[in-house]
């Protein structure tokens, strides 16, 4: 490998220096600028052109400074897999980085939630900064020791976002590879684990129930890809469902919630490869393998027209028959609102006993139900007012379920005929973006039948872009926006609220729910 600070060098892995060393020595100089900027040695040997006399030395102990300061972020070049760096970046790792108990951490005090500086001689507080589940050892948590001793035979205090109580400890070990190694003591600065604590979760601190402090979690970036997931085998969801539970507390990006509105089951995660992983990481551990595919979207349906309609159900098969008859005003109600509730009203205006009031919960229920198993594609249908204005019966044949089935007859005819429209969701897109990706980004959003509402500068060559766009448009979006901008940009989502489909739309959407009731 070629050290860029140091003098040109190559090893047995590294390609011929000579090749390079023009390239080499221009990074060379720019990180010497670069570092000379918060070092004053440096930066007066840089002026008076003594760049060739700085030592190795001299740059490594700068560098050790700025990485402390936060003023250089280094990159490293390797391959664990291969074995390849490895070596390398863990020799810079202790050469360059500051020691693990060198800094003093802050913290909120739990009783007087005042902020609070806690020394690395003070008493014992950690934070679990990372969850590892395993099918037969169970959770294990990783701690990090920020002050004083963490004993393997001790009782701490938990302090989460959700949950606080005491923990007892089985033991701490270190980790080499999936080699424990049981430790009885670890001091600051030190990582170990422990398992099968009983509320614990990732960015929860443990400490001296005597001195407690709580540090500031650790913040994750917002799941951005929506996928359903199901289970290959039929009858495995519970298992698949709960597997994903129990990697939760391995990755707090994962989410499961489940849409009561298209009864599916939807898994969110950062990207596709993160899902992916995961999926091989279920198979593997727990056996089982899920299914993920597109997730549907919850459409309504409504009318447009005011119409009149008979719906009659009359049978006959010996003993007492069934008879219903019902006479319904259909049309929109254009005063709902269907992001507060369904929107639909149901009212009656009988005059002269042409349908008994007995039946009037029957009509009612037989209303509901109809609009919320929808009729041209099966979604429920809103902003719906229906009258029950006339209708006829039988003294001997007529029963609730009659009328119940009469209503649905006349609500199916009814809507048919009363201009039906799918609406679909509209939400609320916010992109955060670079500056220099804003035009992509604003291309991709109009092409999906997006509505820009504007932009909002955030400094540091941040812009943020809102825009109204369909839920149906934003499928794998999350993997276009990272492949626009290198991983860069993210996205947040608020529903907003529901518009009339395009008709093109509509119909393919329509004709998939037929095509489905055929089968």
């Amino acid at each position: 490998m070629i050290k860029v600070f140091g003098k040109v060098a190559n090893d047995d892995e590294a390609i011929d220096a000579a090749e390079v060393a023009d390239e080499v020595e221009d990074m060379r100089l720019e990180m010497l600028d670069t570092v000379a900027e918060f070092n004053d040695d440096l930066m007066e040997k840089y002026l008076e052109g003594d760049v060739e006399d700085l030592d190795e030395k001299e740059i490594s102990e700068a560098l050790a400074q700025g990485v402390s300061e936060a003023k250089v972020f280094p990159v490293f070049v390797g391959s664990a897999l291969k074995n390849i760096g490895v070596k390398k970046f863990l020799n810079s790792v202790v050469e360059f980085f500051p020691a693990p108990d060198s800094k003093d951490y802050s913290g909120i005090n739990p009783k007087t939630d005042e902020l609070v500086e806690r020394k690395v001689s003070e008493p014992f507080s950690g934070q679990i900064f990372k969850t590892m589940v395993d099918p037969f050892v169970g959770r294990m948590s990783y701690v990090r020791v920020i002050s004083g001793d963490m004993k393997g035979d001790a009782t701490y205090q938990l302090i989460g976002a959700d949950n606080e109580g005491q923990e007892r400890l089985s033991g701490l070990f270190t980790m080499q590879g999936k080699k424990q190694i049981p430790v009885d003591v670890a001091h600051a600065g030190d990582i170990v684990v422990t398992s099968k604590l009983a509320n614990a979760k990732t960015g929860d601190t443990l400490c001296d129930k005597i001195s407690p402090i709580k540090y500031e979690r650790i913040q994750y970036p917002e799941p951005m890809l929506a996928m359903a997931v199901t289970s290959e085998k039929k009858g495995e969801e519970d298992k698949v469902f709960g597997a994903i539970i129990r990697q939760q507390d391995e990755d707090p990006t994962i989410w499961l919630v489940k849409n009561a509105e298209t009864k599916q089951t939807i898994l969110k995660g950062v990207g596709e490869v993160h899902l992916d992983i995961l999926s091989d990481k279920i198979q593997r551990k727990f056996g089982v393998k899920m299914v993920l595919g597109e997730p549907r979207v919850a459409y309504r349906e409504t009318i447009r027209k005011n119409v009149e309609v008979q719906g009659k159900h009359k049978k006959q098969s010996g003993g007492h028959g069934q008879y219903g008859d019902v006479w319904l005003k259909i049309g929109p109600n254009k005063e709902a609102n269907p992001e507060v509730n369904n929107g639909n009203v149901w009212t009656e205006s009988i005059f002269g006993g042409s349908v008994p009031r007995q039946y009037f919960p029957a009509v009612e229920k037989g209303t509901q139900e109809t609009l919320a198993e929808g009729v041209i594609a099966g979604y429920p249908v809103v902003n719906v007012s229906v009258n029950l204005f006339d209708g006829s019966y039988h003294a001997v044949d007529s029963s609730e379920a009659a009328f119940k089935m009469a209503t649905s007859i006349a609500i199916k005819k009814g809507i048919l005929s009363a201009d039906p429209i799918l609406l679909e969701p509209i939400d609320e897109i916010t992109v955060l973006t670079p500056e220099n990706y804003m035009g992509d980004i604003i291309g991709k959003l109009n092409s999906k039948r997006g509505k820009i509402l504007g932009m909002d500068p955030k400094g540091k060559g941040m812009t943020e872009v809102k825009a109204l766009i369909p839920s149906s448009e934003l499928y794998k979006y999350a993997t276009d926006l990272r492949s626009q901008t290198q991983g860069r940009a993210s996205y947040s989502l608020k529903f907003s609220h529901y518009d009339p489909m395009p008709d093109k739309l509509a119909e393919k959407i329509i004709e998939e729910h037929k095509a489905a009731q055929e089968k």
